[in-house]
């Protein structure tokens, strides 16, 4: 009887805080979901209403000035409305990846050409099949954000340029998996990083919303994540 209680009263204690770690990992999760959209906003703020300020500024003043000074806003105006365009076409990708709703290879793919944009001085290798069964958006929208937040814990600032990403899109008998590969050859410093709470939230996150299981392992001079669902 005694043992039993134990054994009761053990399993409660288990089970509130696994809860208290997973409540702790979601409020996480929420909390970079409302930082990225106030850069958003911060961005739109600072970025595209500024320039359509200007633009409406110069399209105030063009008719009184001279032609030669014409000619030049035209040109100024063609420039910042392509900037404009494709900060809105970012803005768009952003908001609702493309290919979400029907292929989430494709969607990966997508989402790391943005990426690369930003961050050109890592090599990325994908290994994304042609065919794929239908995902959920919702849970394709889950494993962008995990990638997007795996890279970003990882790849600080001051991470040396000899590195190179892998990403996997792998489906087996039972499951599905996204794998991500980090080879690098100060491995010590990146793996010491993969220690820090973000990095435990962003697992709980995942396997809760998913649902599914997270692995990280070091190989050799690679870091690996494995995303099952």
């Amino acid at each position: 009887m005694v043992v039993f209680v134990v054994v009761y009263v053990l399993t409660l204690v288990w089970l509130l805080v696994s809860y208290l770690r997973t409540q702790q990992a979601l409020q996480w999760w929420h909390g970079r979901q409302s930082l990225q959209l106030c850069q958003e906003a911060d961005a739109i703020r600072n970025g595209l209403l500024q320039e359509s300020l200007s633009m409406r500024r110069q399209l105030e003043l063009s008719p009184v000035q001279p032609l030669g000074y014409l000619e030049q806003t035209h040109q100024t105006l063609l420039t910042t409305i392509e900037k404009f365009y494709v900060a809105l076409n970012e803005l768009s990708d952003h908001l609702d990846p493309p290919y979400l709703e029907d292929s989430l290879p494709l969607a990966i793919r997508s989402a790391m050409d943005a990426w690369r944009v930003h961050h050109p001085q890592y090599p990325v290798k994908l290994v994304l099949p042609a065919k794929w069964s239908h995902e959920p958006p919702e849970q394709g929208r889950i494993l962008l954000t995990t990638l997007a937040e795996l890279l970003r814990l990882t790849l600080l600032k001051d991470q040396p340029t000899e590195l190179s990403i892998a990403i996997c899109l792998i489906s087996h008998a039972r499951l599905s998996e996204l794998r991500l590969e980090l080879n690098c050859p100060d491995i010590s410093r990146l793996s010491a990083r993969t220690r820090a709470t973000e990095f435990d939230q962003l697992s709980r996150a995942f396997c809760f919303l998913m649902p599914g299981r997270w692995c990280h392992q070091r190989k050799d001079q690679t870091l690996i994540w494995r995303l099952c669902w």
